[in-house]
């Protein structure tokens, strides 16, 4: 099977999920770039999680004031944001698309094959042998994927953000 740039960028994140999960057991959750304060010593004001070490149980904390300390994660206490919890109801599953992207691109491509070859049987090759012309088909594959998954990708993120912004229309055509 061929890693296409869609296929690796999906393991990513598949792979950051699970660091995520694995991350907040033990942890309360906490993950780098989490506003927190300290339950016993609120004159510290807030700081910001630079690092999770599940092994020791450790959390390292940038201070306001510039320190920047490890804490036992039971001491500190999450500060959550409205905004950070209103974008994490409002999130579905990037993965389910990519699959729909991925067919719809692999569809799409399929139909280019069979147009192209026939644009060969036509004649209409541009003086290229047959080899030749399944090699320049063969050469666009991953370029015409990738764009295909790109513009889905694209579409998807801006209604969704239309609809979220109230601005969604229904397309005339």
């Amino acid at each position: 099977m061929k890693l296409t740039k869609a296929r690796l960028k999906r393991i990513i994140k598949e792979e950051l999920k699970a660091v995520r999960l694995i991350e907040g057991r033990g942890t309360y959750d906490l993950k780098g770039g989490d506003k927190v304060s300290h339950k016993n010593e609120p004159e510290r004001g807030i700081g910001t999680v630079r690092a999770v070490d599940l092994a020791k149980r450790v959390v390292s904390v940038a201070w306001e004031n510039g320190a920047r300390q490890r804490h036992d994660p039971s001491s500190l206490k999450p500060i959550k944001e409205e905004s950070d919890k209103i974008l994490r109801e409002n999130e579905f599953d990037p993965i389910q698309y990519e699959d729909v992207a991925e067919e719809a691109a692999n569809k799409t491509y399929a139909l280019f094959v069979q147009d192209m070859m026939q644009q060969w049987e036509d004649g209409e090759a541009y003086g290229a042998t047959e080899q030749e012309w399944k090699q320049r088909i063969e050469s666009a594959e991953e370029s015409l994927k990738v764009k295909v998954m790109e513009a889905i990708d694209e579409a998807i993120e801006q209604v969704s953000t239309e609809v979220s912004d109230g601005r969604a229309a229904r397309p005339t055509l």
